[in-house]
Protein backbone atom coordinates (compact mmCIF):
# COMPACT_ATOMS: atom_id res chain seq x y z
CA UNK A 1 0.00 0.00 0.00
CA UNK A 2 1.35 3.52 -0.87
CA UNK A 3 1.65 6.11 1.47
CA UNK A 4 -1.05 8.88 1.98
CA UNK A 5 -0.28 11.94 -0.47
CA UNK A 6 0.00 13.91 3.41
CA UNK A 7 2.76 11.85 4.20
CA UNK A 8 4.55 12.00 1.40
CA UNK A 9 4.07 15.86 1.25
CA UNK A 10 5.59 15.98 5.40
CA UNK A 11 8.62 13.20 4.19
CA UNK A 12 9.28 15.97 1.22
CA UNK A 13 9.04 18.99 3.51
CA UNK A 14 11.27 17.23 6.37
CA UNK A 15 13.88 16.49 2.77
CA UNK A 16 13.98 19.87 2.41
CA UNK A 17 14.28 20.95 5.29
CA UNK A 18 17.39 18.62 6.11
CA UNK A 19 18.93 20.30 3.22
CA UNK A 20 19.58 23.67 5.15
CA UNK A 21 23.29 23.17 6.30
CA UNK A 22 26.07 25.80 5.63
CA UNK A 23 27.61 23.79 3.00
CA UNK A 24 24.43 24.34 1.16
CA UNK A 25 25.17 27.87 1.49
CA UNK A 26 22.28 28.34 4.26
CA UNK A 27 23.51 30.56 7.20
CA UNK A 28 22.33 27.48 9.66
CA UNK A 29 23.27 24.18 10.29
CA UNK A 30 19.26 23.47 11.49
CA UNK A 31 19.03 20.56 9.21
CA UNK A 32 21.23 18.25 11.12
CA UNK A 33 18.14 17.29 13.34
CA UNK A 34 15.07 17.50 11.59
CA UNK A 35 12.01 15.50 13.08
CA UNK A 36 8.28 14.59 11.78
CA UNK A 37 6.16 15.83 14.98
CA UNK A 38 8.99 15.49 17.45
CA UNK A 39 8.00 18.33 20.64
CA UNK A 40 10.47 16.98 23.26
CA UNK A 41 13.89 17.60 23.33
CA UNK A 42 16.54 17.77 25.77
CA UNK A 43 18.83 21.02 25.69
CA UNK A 44 21.70 18.72 24.14
CA UNK A 45 19.70 18.06 21.37
CA UNK A 46 19.07 21.52 19.76
CA UNK A 47 18.79 23.35 17.67
CA UNK A 48 15.75 21.06 16.15
CA UNK A 49 13.20 21.41 13.46
CA UNK A 50 9.67 19.66 13.50
CA UNK A 51 7.36 19.17 10.74
CA UNK A 52 3.61 19.37 12.38
CA UNK A 53 0.62 18.82 9.79
CA UNK A 54 -2.02 20.30 11.18
CA UNK A 55 -5.88 19.25 10.29
CA UNK A 56 -6.82 20.00 6.62
CA UNK A 57 -10.23 21.39 5.25
CA UNK A 58 -11.91 20.57 1.92
CA UNK A 59 -11.65 23.66 -0.33
CA UNK A 60 -14.93 25.61 -1.24
CA UNK A 61 -14.97 24.99 -5.44
CA UNK A 62 -17.79 26.42 -6.10
CA UNK A 63 -18.97 23.58 -8.71
CA UNK A 64 -15.50 24.02 -10.81
CA UNK A 65 -13.95 20.96 -9.74
CA UNK A 66 -13.83 17.49 -10.69
CA UNK A 67 -16.70 15.91 -8.00
CA UNK A 68 -14.30 12.99 -7.61
CA UNK A 69 -11.50 14.73 -6.18
CA UNK A 70 -11.41 17.01 -3.15
CA UNK A 71 -9.11 19.59 -2.92
CA UNK A 72 -7.62 20.40 0.53
CA UNK A 73 -5.91 23.22 2.83
CA UNK A 74 -3.59 21.90 4.93
CA UNK A 75 -1.49 23.83 7.50
CA UNK A 76 1.94 22.77 8.65
CA UNK A 77 4.49 24.36 10.80
CA UNK A 78 7.75 24.02 10.77
CA UNK A 79 8.79 25.04 14.16
CA UNK A 80 12.73 25.19 15.51
CA UNK A 81 13.50 24.47 18.86
CA UNK A 82 16.60 26.53 20.06
CA UNK A 83 18.53 26.14 23.42
CA UNK A 84 17.78 27.72 26.28
CA UNK A 85 19.55 31.68 25.95
CA UNK A 86 19.72 31.53 22.16
CA UNK A 87 20.03 34.92 20.95
CA UNK A 88 16.32 36.21 18.95
CA UNK A 89 18.75 37.22 15.67
CA UNK A 90 20.16 33.88 15.63
CA UNK A 91 16.22 31.89 15.91
CA UNK A 92 15.44 34.81 13.01
CA UNK A 93 17.94 33.55 11.16
CA UNK A 94 16.68 29.77 11.21
CA UNK A 95 13.53 31.32 9.81
CA UNK A 96 14.62 32.83 7.27
CA UNK A 97 16.67 29.59 5.81
CA UNK A 98 13.41 27.85 6.34
CA UNK A 99 11.80 30.57 4.23
CA UNK A 100 14.66 30.03 1.45
CA UNK A 101 14.54 26.46 1.65
CA UNK A 102 10.45 26.18 1.06
CA UNK A 103 11.16 29.50 -1.85
CA UNK A 104 13.43 26.55 -4.07
CA UNK A 105 10.22 24.65 -4.93
CA UNK A 106 6.45 25.29 -3.16
CA UNK A 107 4.98 22.76 -4.92
CA UNK A 108 7.16 20.14 -3.37
CA UNK A 109 8.52 18.52 -6.39
CA UNK A 110 8.96 14.58 -6.16
CA UNK A 111 11.02 12.98 -9.30
CA UNK A 112 9.43 15.92 -11.39
CA UNK A 113 5.50 16.04 -9.50
CA UNK A 114 4.49 18.65 -8.32
CA UNK A 115 2.15 16.91 -4.83
CA UNK A 116 1.14 20.80 -4.33
CA UNK A 117 -0.74 22.61 -5.87
CA UNK A 118 0.12 25.75 -4.49
CA UNK A 119 2.13 26.83 -0.77
CA UNK A 120 1.35 30.02 0.41
CA UNK A 121 2.93 31.46 3.93
CA UNK A 122 0.47 32.14 7.12
CA UNK A 123 2.47 33.25 9.71
CA UNK A 124 6.04 32.95 11.35
CA UNK A 125 7.70 34.41 14.05
CA UNK A 126 9.31 33.39 17.57
CA UNK A 127 7.69 30.59 20.13
CA UNK A 128 7.04 32.11 22.77
CA UNK A 129 7.05 30.18 26.43
CA UNK A 130 3.59 31.55 27.79
CA UNK A 131 4.71 31.63 31.45
CA UNK A 132 7.94 33.01 31.05
CA UNK A 133 7.93 34.77 27.64
CA UNK A 134 11.09 32.77 26.96
CA UNK A 135 11.43 32.83 23.17
CA UNK A 136 12.17 29.03 22.58
CA UNK A 137 12.04 28.83 19.32
CA UNK A 138 10.50 29.93 16.17
CA UNK A 139 8.00 29.10 13.59
CA UNK A 140 7.19 29.38 10.14
CA UNK A 141 3.21 28.19 9.23
CA UNK A 142 1.93 28.25 5.93
CA UNK A 143 -0.91 26.38 3.88
CA UNK A 144 -0.40 23.72 1.30
CA UNK A 145 -3.40 23.37 -1.22
CA UNK A 146 -3.37 19.85 -2.67
CA UNK A 147 -5.69 17.03 -4.27
CA UNK A 148 -6.70 13.52 -4.21
CA UNK A 149 -9.50 11.62 -5.16
CA UNK A 150 -12.73 11.70 -3.42
CA UNK A 151 -12.09 9.76 -0.43
CA UNK A 152 -8.70 8.77 -1.24
CA UNK A 153 -5.73 9.63 0.33
CA UNK A 154 -3.46 7.81 -1.78
CA UNK A 155 -4.08 9.43 -5.32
Amino acid sequence: MADSKRQRLVDAIKARMQTILTANGYATNIGQNVHDWRVHFQEDELPAVTICDLPADAAETAGRSNPQETIWLMPVQIRVYAAKDTDPSNIREMLKDIQAAIRTDDRWKVSNVGLAMITRPLREGPLVHEESFEVIGGVVEMQIQFITQKFNAEA
